[in-house]
């Protein structure tokens, strides 16, 4: 009955946005780890269209995945035994593709049967396996806090606090080769954090045309920066990395005005569609999948190596084989996933977090600190 309410209550407009922020995340893995060097190519409309899927594609699956998030979690009433159920309930997901594929990992290549790998299998959340599952474990450690703290700001400090980011991270990472302490972590997701609860708490609802031109106007400049950055570098291929990801990288003003954007137009999208629901729920599972250390280096460097089709094909059609592995990859793993699920629901999630709760009232009744008194 629990799922069935949660899918019922789900915006599937939002779900569908979030099926297409991962699509986009496997495309940018597929161009960005493939083992053709899309940017040591020579200059060309080809090497120009594979080129926009480097950085761009996967950065605002990253900010959209974490916005979504975000939006619901900067309203809740903020609860330290919340958020830590939450992570006991993301760390069964990950300890059990850790496993599987740590296994197949062990079978298929040797040199891994290493203690330091069996640490890495049994402990994937505090070995940073997969980054992005790390940094929002932190992240929902520490957001009880941050909700309490930013509300304690008051919206004038909040709104400097704003500004002061916007600085640090939005204007000067414009700079190439900056180092400013903020990328793929849970510093980038506390950034966002704070400028979505400003949003929400204190500003008015953008209106659809500002959505939309926040979204074209961002795609626009990008295609723009990437035609005058690939003119500028020929001769010097070492240098288009940096110059590109100045303006693409995750976080960046444009990454975030154009996921923003998009999810603002998402958001208005209000219909109910239990398959997308279904399919959304498996996202994550998606990316645990194809992004496993050995799993992406058979992917990308093996079996689906661009190299093949590159000098081979028509722009058209190699953008269609990409597309076509893409979204190949990402229903084969889904179907993976939720095979994952089926197993959970016959075994683990009978009683969802039953034992996180036993085990937390075990540990209130000798620490009181942990009760929440709202």
């Amino acid at each position: 009955m629990g799922v069935k309410k949660r899918f019922k209550n789900r915006e599937s407009g939002i779900e569908l946005l979030r099926i297409i922020a991962m699509l986009l995340i496997v495309l940018h893995h597929e161009v960005m780890h493939n083992a053709l060097p899309v940017l040591d190519q020579e200059l060309s409309v080809r090497k120009l269209t594979l080129q926009l899927f480097y950085f761009t594609p996967g950065k605002v699956g990253i900010a959209l995945f974490f916005i979504i998030s975000a939006w619901f979690v900067v309203d809740k009433t903020p609860s330290l035994r919340l958020s830590c159920r939450k992570v006991w309930i993301l760390e069964r997901e990950l300890l059990f593709w850790s496993l599987c594929l740590g296994a197949v990992t062990l079978y298929k290549v040797p040199e891994e049967r290493t203690i330091e790998s069996l640490w890495k299998i049994l402990f994937p959340l505090s070995r940073n396996t997969w980054w992005y599952a790390t940094s929002y474990a932190i992240f929902l450690f520490l957001s009880p806090f941050l909700v309490r703290g930013l509300r304690a700001l008051g919206k004038k400090y909040h709104g400097q606090c704003c500004l002061a980011m916007g600085f640090l991270w939005g204007v000067l990472t414009l700079i190439p080769n900056s180092n400013l302490e903020i990328s793929l972590n849970s510093m980038g997701f506390i950034y966002v954090f704070v400028l979505i609860a400003y949003y929400k708490w204190y500003m008015r609802p953008f209106q659809t045309t500002t959505a939309w031109k926040m979204f074209l106007i961002s795609i626009v400049v990008i295609l723009l920066w990437n035609v005058i950055v690939s003119f500028a570098t020929v001769g010097h291929s070492d240098r288009i990395y940096e110059y590109l990801l100045c303006l693409e990288r995750e976080w960046s003003v444009l990454s975030l005005a154009l996921s923003f954007g998009l999810f603002l137009l998402f958001c208005r999208l209000h219909f109910q569609s239990r398959i997308v629901n279904s399919c959304a729920a498996s996202t994550f599972g998606i990316y645990l999948i194809t992004e496993h250390y050995y799993v992406r280096g058979i992917l990308w460097q093996q079996w689906f190596n661009l190299s093949n089709w590159y000098n081979t094909y028509s722009v058209p059609v190699i953008l269609l084989i990409v597309f076509v592995i893409g979204i190949a990859v990402f229903v084969v793993t889904l179907i993976l996933d939720k095979v994952r699920a089926l197993l959970f629901k016959l075994t683990i999630d009978r009683n969802k977090g039953h034992w996180f709760d036993v085990l937390w009232d075990v540990a209130e009744r000798r620490f009181p600190i942990l009760k929440d008194k709202n």
